[in-house]
């Protein structure tokens, strides 16, 4: 082969060696690419198992509480913690409130523990130790459970001696306080016990029933029933009328019902569905109203006897 020959074949050769390298050198940039990703996602992944991590402890202090209680009495509250993470963006919670944000609307009482007389003197030198001063310890709890008494009204009834001795009965006696319920020992203090219990924590009267006798005496769930129903209608509904006075004179009042069924109603089976209408006032920066209206259907007439003189806007979902 001559000269030429040889450097047509040395060029041909060296141009496919370039191309080698040059192949070589753009899967190796691409195998650079590749690792860059692979350890961007690996940090991703870190991060959402951080995240997920905290997510699994906050479920499990939730379930099973924290492993001791904190005692420190001025332990500040910890700030709101966020962590963002590729995936997702999570706000644990505050820690738990401190004692005085849980307990400072508590009457406090005072006790101080007194040093025994005997304690008082020197166990080196036997004189009389002088006082220094006192130093708080610790707080507790205490609960006063539920106290029933008997309460008997004596009325004082005085005379005046000189006219006793013209023969004059001139008497003077104490005033009693009138009772809540004529001929029943039921006091203002008993009843709204009861009215709590009832409508405030949808305790039945049976239950109530037991309860009183654990407290050591009977009260039939017949006689609470009639406490609550004698008050509300001699005192109760003295208030229940002005307030749908004020609530009359409203720009906006909101209504709706629901269903109930009532026991022994006269003229209507207990099978019957009947309503409760609750009327409310609207946003209007004043005290709110809150009214309750039985009714024995959801007619529009209903809402229309309810709010006869009102002149302002209602809402409700119920058609005429």
């Amino acid at each position: 082969m001559d000269s030429k020959g040889q450097d047509i074949l040395f060029n041909s050769e060296m141009k496919q060696k370039d191309l080698m390298i040059q192949m070589l050198s753009e899967r190796l940039d691409e195998k650079d690419e590749t690792i860059t990703e692979l350890k961007e996602t690996i940090n991703d992944l870190k991060d959402t198992i951080a995240g997920l991590r905290e997510t699994l402890d906050e479920f499990q202090r939730k379930l099973f509480g924290t492993g001791s209680e904190k005692t420190k009495q001025d332990k500040k509250t910890e700030e709101t913690v966020t962590t963002i993470v590729k995936s997702h963006k999570r706000t644990t919670r505050k820690a738990k409130a401190t004692r005085e944000d849980q307990y400072g609307n508590l009457p406090i009482h005072k006790e101080v523990i007194p040093l025994p007389e005997e304690d008082k003197y020197c166990p080196y030198c036997n004189s009389k130790m002088e006082y220094v001063t006192e130093m708080f310890v610790r707080e507790e709890l205490r609960i006063t459970p539920a106290k029933v008494e008997r309460i008997h009204y004596y009325q004082e009834k005085w005379q005046c001696p000189e006219c006793r001795k013209d023969g004059d009965g001139t008497f003077a006696e104490s005033r009693i306080p009138t009772a809540l319920i004529p001929h029943s020992p039921a006091s203002p203090s008993m009843v709204a016990y009861v009215a709590m219990e009832k409508i405030g924590m949808a305790m039945l009267y049976y239950r109530q029933e037991f309860l009183m006798n654990q407290l050591g005496f009977t009260l039939p769930r017949e006689t609470m029933a009639n406490w609550i129903i004698y008050t509300a209608e001699n005192y109760f509904y003295l208030i229940y009328d002005r307030l749908h006075e004020e609530l009359l004179k409203r720009d906006l009042v909101h209504a709706d019902e629901t269903i109930c069924q009532v026991l022994r109603e006269k003229g209507r089976t207990a099978e019957q569905t009947s309503y409760m209408w609750l009327y409310t006032t609207g946003n209007d920066g004043l005290t709110p109203i809150v009214l309750y209206d039985y009714q024995p259907s959801r007619k529009g007439s209903c809402v229309q006897e309810f709010l006869e003189g009102f002149h302002g806007m209602v809402q409700c979902d119920v058609s005429a």
